[in-house]
């Protein structure tokens, strides 16, 4: 089985925003509130993820 991880690019903004708005919920339900919805939203995150802050495969 072969993985590829890459630097996520402006262009996976949504879909990185999607993991980590899962992840959110996840935490939440689990009593263990770590970031709110609005912090993870693509707006929120694209200047972080055009910086170079986040992987993705």
């Amino acid at each position: 089985m072969y993985i590829s991880i890459r630097q996520a690019t402006i262009q996976d903004t949504a879909i990185v925003s999607d993991v980590l708005l899962e992840a959110a919920l996840w935490l939440q339900q689990s009593g263990r509130s770590l970031w709110h919805e609005s912090e993870v939203s693509p707006e929120n995150i694209s200047k972080d993820v055009a910086n170079g802050l986040f992987f993705y495969c």
